[in-house]
């Protein structure tokens, strides 16, 4: 399980779990907690919800989590978060980022990703007019002939108080393609443009005095970087595993079962997963414990409306009844859900893995 979940059997065990102190790790999990809300409240994505539940959560800037980020989370299966490190610096007034992006799964595939850098307006830099004075902030890279390289912007104004998001998909994608064992590193710099009666010009500022925030300053307000991918299914990661390497038995782990459970007619069982018990409790930071259920019963002539049985299986039962070498057939899931687990992975980086067909909601004879 810890392999299915990129974190490995060789990883380093933790002390403790690490407290979800930066906004990179608190993303993720304002992402999980309302997934886990909609799909409770079994209501579709519309804007009014997200707004309605965005209201009671306006600490860390009312776009802290967006429309489009909840659209991007539904077509991929696994987000993982890259918080700044703390080792940034600010070079004549540009913002230089650092993020540890390395050792990220070859199986998994970049979809979108984007840098999000939080501006506070700064009180003492704010002119007369702040709302009508715009500026521009945009990412660069020095190149090795020391020249500069734009790879993303966004047009702001110097009183505008939220998150700056700047899409660096390809970026990011051209990075992880190469395997580098070095950081990834990104400037930040900030143009403001002001009139002069008919006169136009562009003025360079530093980041902080538009306000934007520093990667060792607030650590709800940190830069960071939201990477959204999609990787193969848990059969597949399981079927790639066991081609590798036998894969060990783990001691025995009692569970409490009915008693009548062979016995009685094809149903659901309570069934809980503990991540506890598989030595995964202090990787794991939700859910700690889930109900994924399973299914046992007799399929058993006649078969009624409550064991969902197929037209095959119901054939199959009449001529087992004929011929008793024929098997009876068999209880199993028909109905499967989804489950989301978020936890941190061998760089300690905050991830939501999405498993598809992985909790029972409905048994059948098949």
């Amino acid at each position: 399980m810890r392999e299915l979940l990129g974190i490995g059997q060789s990883a380093k065990r933790l002390k403790r779990q690490m407290p979800l102190k930066n906004s990179a790790a608190k993303f993720l999990l304002e992402v999980y907690n309302i997934v886990e809300e909609q799909e409770t409240e079994n209501v579709q994505e519309s804007s009014l919800w997200l707004s309605n539940k965005r209201s009671k959560r306006s600490m860390r800037g009312s776009n802290f989590l967006t429309e489009l980020d909840v659209m991007e989370i539904a077509k991929c299966n696994t987000i993982i978060t890259f918080p700044s490190k703390p080792f940034s610096t600010a070079t004549n007034g540009d913002f230089n980022i650092v993020f540890a992006t390395n050792r990220v799964s070859n199986d998994l595939q970049l979809v979108h990703s984007v840098l999000r850098i939080y501006q506070q307006p700064n009180d003492d830099k704010i002119t007369q007019n702040p709302s009508k004075q715009p500026a521009t902030v945009y990412v660069y890279q020095e190149t090795l002939d020391q020249t500069f390289k734009i790879l993303s912007s966004i047009n702001t104004t110097i009183a505008y108080k939220g998150w700056l998001e700047f899409d660096i998909t390809g970026t990011l994608n051209k990075w992880l393609k190469q395997k580098s064992e070095h950081y990834l590193d990104l400037k930040i710099g900030v143009n403001i443009r002001r009139e002069n009666g008919t006169k136009k010009d562009e003025l360079q500022i530093s980041a902080q005095d538009l306000g934007l925030i520093m990667p060792y300053s607030d650590e709800d307000f940190q830069p960071f970087i939201i990477a959204y991918f999609n990787g193969p299914e848990l059969l597949q990661k399981i079927q790639k595993l066991r081609t590798k390497r036998n894969i060990p038995m783990k001691r025995n782990i009692p569970v409490a079962l009915p008693s009548n459970w062979k016995s009685a007619m094809c149903k659901r069982h309570d069934f809980v997963i503990d991540f506890e018990d598989l030595n995964m409790g202090e990787w794991i930071i939700a859910p700690k414990r889930y109900e994924a259920y399973f299914c046992a019963g007799e399929c058993s002539f006649p078969l009624n409306m409550q064991t969902d049985a197929t037209n095959h299986a119901i054939v199959q039962n009449l001529m087992n009844i004929k011929r008793p070498s024929l098997p009876k057939p068999c209880c199993t899931p028909v109905i499967l859900s989804s489950i989301k687990i978020l936890h941190y992975d061998i760089n300690e980086n905050a991830v939501l893995t999405k498993f598809a067909n992985s909790i029972v909601k409905g048994c059948g004879c098949n």
